[in-house]
């Protein structure tokens, strides 16, 4: 059973890149990284050097940002590697560990073609989770899929789902007791990072959500 990771990375998320990649290489064959750097400034020459301790194929886009077309790219990329299954968590996404432990179950059950999981969002430290409005809603994020052979994407600048055009139509399951830890807000400086991201539009939510913050410590 063969499994590849693919994220799409940017500098604001190069901080968590080491805890990505240690957490997606205990199961994955392959890590699979596009750097957006014409957008913004590449990552540093020692993430670089870092990348060398995994198995990780780096390329940079190439190109003016266009999230359907990234993501595209991103999948010519891993489905190079012929994997039967595909891990699309963001650069600054990890599972919570108990996924390791069922990893049998999960990708040797014939019957489903993808996995969603519970979203949590950490905030400014790796323990503690924002749970105010609609940050406590923790939605269903489908990460990981099988290889159909689908290879299309919405065609929008923004906003695309990681996965491709139909999957989520096929059977699959969503997995409660799984956590998905979105740890790029989990770092004292990433707010103020990621308000320098792509688009007005982004920085202007960026000032709206840091009003009446509420956290809540977690464990996992």
């Amino acid at each position: 059973m063969k499994i590849v990771a693919s994220a799409l990375i940017d500098k604001p998320n190069e901080w968590f890149l080491e805890k990505w990649c240690e957490f997606h290489s205990k199961y994955c064959e392959r890590l699979i990284l596009k750097v957006d750097n014409l957008n913004k400034e590449d990552l540093e020459p020692s993430t670089y050097d870092m990348l060398k301790k995994y198995p990780v194929d780096v390329s940079p886009l190439g190109f003016e940002w266009h999230e359907g077309k990234a993501r595209t790219e991103l999948l010519k990329a891993t489905l190079l590697h012929d994997p039967d299954w595909i891990c699309v968590c963001d650069s600054d996404e990890i599972f919570s560990d108990n996924f390791l432990l069922e990893l049998d179950s999960l990708f040797n059950d014939t019957s489903v073609f993808w996995y969603s999981f519970p979203f949590f969002n950490f905030w400014k430290d790796l323990k503690h989770i924002r749970i105010d409005g609609a940050w406590g809603f923790h939605m269903r994020v489908l990460k990981i899929f099988r290889n159909t052979g689908n290879h299309n994407f919405t065609d929008k600048e923004y906003h695309v789902l990681p996965y491709p055009e139909g999957i989520n139509a096929l059977n699959g399951k969503y997995l409660e007791h799984i956590k998905l830890k979105n740890c790029g807000w989990g770092a004292e400086n990433s707010v103020e990072n990621k308000s320098s991201k792509r688009g007005a539009h982004y920085r202007e939510a960026v000032v709206v959500i840091l009003d009446n913050v509420i956290l809540r410590e977690v464990d996992f």
